[in-house]
């Protein structure tokens, strides 16, 4: 936010790989389509609880959305 973004996405916890890039594509997949960044956000939250519900459940929730 100091460098001058207006919004910036967290992954509070660590998470492997293949969980942080299935995630992340279905958040700019979504971001591309609405363009509203929060929106996104909460999409690909449920979309990635959808898909992974058996393992992996609560790897989507270590992403947090800051914006100035």
């Amino acid at each position: 936010m100091d460098s001058g973004g207006q919004s910036v996405i967290a992954d509070l916890w660590a998470t492997n790989g293949q969980a942080s890039e299935s995630f992340m594509n279905d958040f700019y997949s979504n971001l591309e389509a609405s363009g509203n960044i929060a929106e996104s956000l909460k999409t690909a939250k449920r979309q990635y609880q959808k898909k992974h519900r058996v393992n992996g459940l609560y790897d989507w929730a270590g992403y947090q959305l800051y914006i100035d």
